[in-house]
C-alpha cells in the first residue's frame, strides 16, 4: 500500500508535465495524446513502472514521408529504472494482452525501431522523452494504421520485461 501512495505523490507533477508537453506539441504543429487524470492515477497504482505518460506525433502523414513519434516516460519508483527502451512498430498490438502475441502481429511493411535514446537508466522521479522518426512506405495503401510503442526494461544477458505501452491511430494520405 505504501508503494502505491509513494507513486501517487507524483501525480500532480506528471499532470503539469503533460500540459507543458501539450503546449510544446501545439507550438510545433504536432498532435498529442495523454491519459486523463483518472487514467494516470490508475497507471501509477499498478505494479509495473516506469510508465509512458504521453505521446506526440502527426496524426496525418503523406505516404513516402516520415512520421515523427515521441513518447515520454516517467519513473515514479524510489529506485532507478535501468535499461529502459521504447520499441515502436505498426499493427493491431494494443488489443492483444500477451506481449509476445502482440509483437507477432506487427505489420511487416513498416520498420520496427527503437527510439532515441536507445537505452537509459531513469532516475527516481525523472522523466525522459524517447523520439523516433518512422519512414512510411510510399507504396502503402492510404488509410488509418496503428502505431505502437512498448516500454521495456532490457537486460543484456537475461530476459528483459515489458512495462507499458501506448497505441495511436495514424492516417496515411
Amino acid at each position: 500500500m505504501a508503494e502505491k501512495k509513494d507513486k501517487l505523490r507524483h501525480l500532480s507533477r506528471i499532470l503539469k508535465e503533460i500540459e507543458e508537453h501539450r503546449k510544446d506539441a501545439e507550438k510545433k504543429g504536432l498532435d498529442f495524446a495523454a491519459p486523463s487524470e483518472e487514467e494516470m492515477r490508475e497507471k501509477l497504482e499498478r505494479s509495473k513502472s516506469p510508465v509512458i505518460t504521453l505521446a506526440s506525433y502527426m496524426a496525418t502523414v503523406a505516404r513516402g514521408s516520415t512520421l515523427p513519434f515521441s513518447v515520454n516516460v516517467f519513473n515514479p519508483d524510489p529506485t532507478t529504472g535501468p535499461g529502459l527502451i521504447v520499441y515502436t512498430f505498426f499493427g493491431p498490438a494494443n488489443m492483444v494482452a500477451d506481449v509476445g502475441q502482440a509483437l507477432s502481429v506487427a505489420d511487416a511493411r513498416f520498420p520496427k525501431l527503437t527510439s532515441t535514446p536507445t537505452s537509459i537508466d531513469l532516475a527516481p522521479g525523472a522523466s525522459q522523452t524517447f523520439q523516433t522518426s518512422i519512414p512510411v512506405p510510399a507504396d502503402i495503401a492510404p488509410g488509418r494504421y496503428l502505431v505502437n510503442a512498448f516500454l521495456f526494461r532490457s537486460i543484456w544477458f537475461d530476459v528483459g520485461f515489458y512495462l507499458d505501452r501506448v497505441m495511436i491511430p495514424i492516417t496515411f494520405t
